[in-house]
């Protein structure tokens, strides 16, 4: 019990964080609703996994793997790389849209396929959030058994799907108290940060 308290403490502490997938998750469930927030979610729960998992079971070779000069180089600047075409993509749609007659509920229809890659590459291609979950197993494996470090991992991840899902629900909730051009409006700041995050990434690996 006290392995599962410790990961949902853990959860906490990371769901608070302010980065790229929190705009992701907000904007989308703005834009398109809760499904389609959650389709976003989903696809980080699923990349959390893996990349905890792959961590868990070949630490060894993952930790080679990061300590290799090139792995955080390469795959910062692919990550850098794709949150600044997301914050174009962000900004070019909401500048589009704004010029036509623009309803968020007629957004429902998006392929849910792409809001789940959304969420899979944007924490994937994260070089700190696999170092991040790669530090977290050797913390667990040092630490705990095996059962302790399953409901540790479980505490965590219960923690951040019940909090996910809340920023989505609450995100469409607020939704009908903003109009149209609100919405947009977040977009394109959604976007602009995403670029931003994006510089910061290759900024951060590089030097």
């Amino acid at each position: 019990m006290n392995d599962f308290l410790e990961g949902v403490f853990f959860g906490l502490s990371l769901s608070i964080l302010i980065g790229p997938l929190l705009l992701a998750l907000v904007s989308t469930s703005l834009e398109y609703g809760i499904r389609a927030g959650l389709w976003v979610a989903l696809g980080v729960w699923t990349s959390d996994i893996i990349c905890f998992s792959l961590a868990y079971f070949g630490l060894k070779e993952l930790t080679e793997l990061i300590a290799n000069p090139i792995f955080e180089p390469v795959l910062g600047i692919g990550g850098g790389i794709l949150l600044a075409l997301f914050g174009i993509g962000f900004i070019v749609g909401a500048k589009r849209k704004m010029k036509v007659d623009f309803n968020p509920k007629s957004q429902e229809k998006k392929s849910t396929f792409a809001h789940y890659l959304k969420g899979l590459l944007i924490n994937s291609l994260n070089p700190f959030t696999i170092i991040f979950w790669a530090g977290t197993a050797s913390t667990v494996i040092v630490d705990k058994s095996s059962s302790g470090a399953f409901f540790f991992f479980i505490g965590i991840m219960l923690t951040l799907v019940c909090l996910d899902s809340a920023k989505v629900v609450l995100a469409d909730k607020i939704k009908d108290r903003l109009t149209p051009q609100h919405i947009l409006k977040f977009r394109l700041v959604s976007g602009i940060a995403l670029i931003f995050f994006g510089v910061v990434m290759f900024i951060r690996v590089l030097n």
